[in-house]
């Protein structure tokens, strides 16, 4: 589960910094694991604490959706609750995760997966659209390996 909210803190961060880089800089400063719970087999709730740095606007993530592939593998989407990030500040924002695991990944496959994890095997596409006052953009990224968007 720890390697699970490493890759989705990861993501996150990624999100923020490509999806925000012309609108100023952003950094996540830190985070803290605040709930890991299973739902079900195929469903995961995850709460994160992010720990952000804004240099510039208010602004505010949403409709965050997401796959994670290993190989060509579909594991499972994502989806995070809306973000919205102060201005000129450091603050604490909640990401409320929903993880559905797909229904042709083998729970205990998974298991192994994550017993034998290497960021080298991972790919990940996501979306999100960052909203600026009235102005809105969609930021997407199509099944970018992990190792260039992840620092473990």
């Amino acid at each position: 589960m720890k390697n699970l909210s490493r890759i989705i803190t990861g993501l996150l961060a990624a999100l923020l910094m490509a999806s925000c880089s012309g609108l100023g800089k952003i950094e996540l400063q830190g985070y803290e694991i605040v709930k890991a719970v299973p739902e079900s087999f195929h469903s995961i709730k995850l709460v994160l604490d992010l720990k952000l740095a804004n240099f510039g606007p208010e602004l505010t993530l949403t409709q965050i959706q997401g796959e994670i592939f290993h190989g060509s593998e579909s594991l499972g989407t994502f989806t995070v609750n809306d973000m919205p990030i102060p201005a000129r500040s450091i603050s604490v924002v909640t990401a409320d995760t929903h993880i559905l695991i797909d229904e042709n990944a083998d729970l205990l496959r998974l298991l192994n997966l994550a017993k034998d994890f290497n960021l080298d095997d991972y790919s990940i596409s996501l979306s999100s659209k960052v909203k600026l006052g009235m102005a809105a953009k969609t930021f997407r990224i199509h099944k970018k390996p992990l190792k260039d968007l992840v620092q473990l």
